[in-house]
């Protein structure tokens, strides 16, 4: 996980931010994670829809809805946050109507 403090793509390791996978219409997180020295974090679930959420204090919250998670696959990705603005707090991803939309 990156940041970016000013906004402005000069990217840094996000030490200690925070991505939790939880079933979409559900406030309970069924698996979380920090993220260590490198920014990188790992979890583990089984395989279904799920929303995942990343978190930094400060910084905008990222969630990606209707996530479809596959048997024996192991997703890479990168995930950056920017600053928080007087009015962004969070950005929301909806995979599910996205395909719709297609």
């Amino acid at each position: 996980m990156l940041l970016n403090p000013a906004n402005d793509r000069k990217e840094q390791p996000g030490i200690g931010a925070t991505a939790v996978i939880k079933n979409p219409g559900d406030d309970n997180y069924l698996v979380g994670a920090a993220s260590d020295i490198d920014g990188t974090l790992k979890m583990t679930s089984d395989p279904g829809i799920y929303n995942i959420e990343f978190y930094f204090t400060g910084y905008c919250t990222l969630i990606l809805k209707n996530v479809v998670l596959g048997t024996g696959g192991l997703y890479e990705g990168t995930v950056s946050l920017g600053a928080q603005g007087k009015d962004q707090k969070t950005f929301e991803v909806d995979f599910k109507k996205a395909i719709d939309e297609q």
